[in-house]
């Protein structure tokens, strides 16, 4: 149970508690764990927000590691799987309870990564090893690559390009001016109560600018822009410090709002 005590318990888990092997792999277990739940918190953000039922996210990211090495844990002996029902009834106060479906996805799962592991790995299954190997497959980042580049296109657009901005004043209806200035610039000096600049709207400039997707850069702005779904590793990916990138999100969507 060591395995599952440390994603489940892990602020009383005690170092000596771990073997050497599970105290070398669990500062990256606990930041892949990080990253399952953010992948979860967002997920089910984007599908209440949409009001849907239908997963929108890749097959590699939806799957649930910590579930698998959980059942893992209660169910398996070096490859093998033992029904265990005094585990299961017993299992302590921190660990959570796994509905019939999730026991029944759990076992195929398990059985499909057991084959793969066999197949490259080793035909002979130790538990530890296999644990690892499962940890190997989890991912680091909650975005996906291109997810990535496009972040740091939408951030690099709207602090470097430079474009022309007309202004209307409400009152006359009249153009007040025109000016040349990055997004961020613009929206540091607009006053949105006084003028009006169909050039406010991001997505809509972004776009025409850059002949990206609109549907999709509508979608991670709406629903995906918060600072809670963002793993260290997305930071580091995206390569811009994390007050600077969600200050200029924070502008864009202010500025955006109808």
């Amino acid at each position: 149970m060591i395995w599952s005590r440390m994603i489940f318990d892990r602020n009383n888990i005690k170092p000596n508690e771990m073997t050497h092997l599970q105290q070398s792999k669990c500062n990256e277990l606990y930041d892949k764990v990080d990253v399952q739940y953010k992948l979860l918190k967002l997920k089910n953000y984007v599908l209440k927000e949409k009001g849907s039922s239908k997963s929108n996210f890749g097959s590699s990211k939806s799957i649930d590691f910590i579930s698998l090495i959980y059942y893992y844990n209660l169910y398996y002996k070096n490859g093998v799987w033992k029904k265990n029902d005094i585990l299961r009834y017993n299992r302590p106060n921190n660990m959570p309870v796994l509905t019939k479906n999730k026991r029944v996805y759990c076992k195929g799962k398990i059985e499909e990564y057991l084959e793969e592991y066999k197949s490259t790995k080793s035909q002979s299954i130790n538990d530890d090893d296999f644990i690892i190997y499962l940890i190997s497959l989890m991912p680091n980042s909650v975005f996906t690559g291109d997810e990535i580049d496009q972040w740091r296109k939408i951030y690099d657009f709207a602090t470097t390009q430079k474009i022309e901005f007309r202004i209307i004043d409400r009152k006359s209806k009249c153009e007040k001016e025109i000016r040349e200035q990055t997004y961020i610039e613009f929206a540091n000096t607009f006053d949105i109560s006084q003028e009006s600049c169909k050039g406010r709207f991001f997505v809509r400039l972004f776009c025409q600018q850059t002949a990206k997707c609109y549907t999709r850069v509508d979608d991670m702005l709406r629903y995906k822009a918060n600072a809670e779904f963002f793993s260290k590793q997305d930071f580091a990916s995206i390569g811009i410090d994390e007050q600077a990138f969600f200050d200029v999100i924070k502008t864009i969507k202010r500025i955006s709002k109808k």
